[in-house]
């Protein structure tokens, strides 16, 4: 699938998120509410959007690996990286 089908997916999916607490808080307090209710969406959305790859790094319970632990591994990872022309990530 195409990077950019990703992006307009997460995009819709965070958008509806925060409207959704928009539309939440203006039934429940009008346009305090919606303002709250904002401030909560823009929040979510926030942590959620940047601190992705983190929560999904713990929820896999993954660790960093040395090169002593893992050498072929990490050898593997410089070589790809290295091909890509993108810096060595983490392993």
């Amino acid at each position: 699938m195409a990077a950019w089908k990703n992006t307009l997916k997460t995009t819709a999916l965070l958008g509806g998120i925060g409207g959704l607490l928009v539309l939440v808080g203006s039934l429940l307090g009008g346009m305090s509410g919606a303002l709250v209710g904002l401030a909560l969406g823009v929040a979510i959305v926030g942590v959620t959007y940047w601190g992705s790859a983190r929560i999904a790094i713990r929820a896999a319970g993954a660790h960093a690996v040395t090169r002593r632990e893992a050498p072929e591994l990490v050898e593997m990872v410089e070589s790809l990286a290295s091909r890509a022309h993108l810096p060595m990530p983490r392993v």
